[in-house]
C-alpha cells in the first residue's frame, strides 16, 4: 500500500505492509486505510499527531479515529518523543475508498 513518508523534513511517497494492523514502514507519516467501510488516516510508530483539529492520527486500524474527507485540514505531527516535526495543511483532493490524492503544505 502507498503512504506519504516524511524523512528529514521532506514529504514523499513510499510503500508499506501491515503487521498486526500497524504500518510496517516507519517512514510513513500518513496512510489511508478503510475501517468498516469508512476512510481513516493512520501513521507509523515513528509519528504521533492530530489532523483536522481534535482527532489523533492513530497507529492501528483498530484505533483509527482521524476520518478522511475531501477538503483541507490542519495537521500537526510529532516524533515518537512528541517533539514537533511538521505543522501545516493536508488537502485531500480526491477520495475513493482508501485511495486518496493529497497535497501537503
Amino acid at each position: 500500500m502507498t503512504c506519504a513518508t516524511y524523512v528529514d523534513g521532506v514529504w514523499s511517497t513510499g510503500e508499506t505492509d501491515f503487521d498486526g494492523g500497524e504500518v510496517s514502514n516507519l517512514d510513513c507519516a500518513l496512510v489511508a486505510v478503510t475501517v468498516d467501510g469508512s476512510p481513516y488516516w493512520i501513521t507509523s510508530r515513528s509519528f504521533d499527531g492530530k489532523i483536522g483539529g481534535d482527532p489523533d492520527i492513530r497507529h492501528s486500524f483498530s484505533t483509527a479515529e482521524a476520518m478522511i474527507s475531501v477538503g483541507t485540514d490542519v495537521i500537526g505531527l510529532t516524533d515518537a518523543d512528541f517533539n514537533p516535526v511538521f505543522g501545516g495543511n493536508v488537502e485531500t483532493l480526491t477520495l475513493t475508498g482508501s485511495s486518496v490524492e493529497i497535497r501537503i503544505e
